[in-house]
């Protein structure tokens, strides 16, 4: 999408999640430094809690690794923290095709746009900053103009025809689970990003290995933030 510039002169490489509501085509610009599942999770909630402030009833998503591991197009499988983010939203998530951009048309269209029109020549100080900065401008300027296909401007369609249809937002937070394989040692105590956790043994699946022995890998879920 463009660089982010600090007062240091230091570059770096600035993404964007965009999210395009397929009735209205408002949108929300949503910058970030990385790809993974938490920053997927965290622009989608600042779409869905403050800007749209609803949910739409299906969400069409691009192939990223941080969204879906296992690309088909029959039986997609999603990663498995962002399924758990769905499924907690109540969002119908529908991949996209491998090599089919008009499945999302819509999002695809607008990327020279939020290029063109909102990052390029910019210089943003911090990712705050940036941020604040793509909100604004979907807000105030994207979100006033004549779509050229609706003919519409969004801003105002969505706020007559398509808020109303949206279903409302949780009010519960949710902390992106981290799910690894790791050994269960004879301590009962896994290390999950050098944290030690401690295994519980169920009947169905025992995790604890004998004594003298490493035990087998076993999926751990970790929701504990980072300090």
């Amino acid at each position: 999408m463009g660089w982010l510039v600090d007062l240091t002169g230091k570059r770096r490489k600035l993404w964007a999640l965009i999210m395009t509501l397929s009735y209205s085509r408002y949108m929300l610009v949503w910058p970030t430094l990385t790809q993974t599942v938490t920053d997927v999770c965290e622009g989608l909630d600042a779409a869905l809690t403050r800007f749209f402030a609803g949910i739409p009833r299906r969400v069409v998503i691009d192939n990223a690794s941080a969204m879906v591991t296992v690309l088909n197009a029959q039986a997609p499988i999603l990663q498995r923290s962002f399924q758990e983010y769905a499924q907690a939203r109540g969002i119908l998530v529908d991949p996209a095709r491998v090599l089919g951009p008009q499945d999302q048309g819509r999002a695809e269209n607008a990327l020279p746009y939020v290029r063109e029109r909102w990052c390029d020549g910019e210089r943003f100080l911090d990712l705050a900053v940036a941020r604040r900065s793509a909100e604004s401008w979907c807000s105030e300027v994207a979100g006033v103009r004549v779509h050229l296909t609706t003919r519409a401007v969004p801003r105002d369609v969505f706020a007559a025809e398509e808020k109303g249809h949206l279903a409302p937002m949780p009010h519960e937070r949710f902390d992106v689970p981290v799910w690894s394989q790791a050994n269960v040692h004879t301590d009962r105590l896994v290390a999950v990003h050098r944290r030690p956790l401690l295994a519980v043994e169920t009947a169905q699946e025992p995790t604890v290995p004998p004594r003298g022995g490493r035990g087998r890998p076993s999926s751990i879920r970790d929701t504990r933030r980072a300090a």
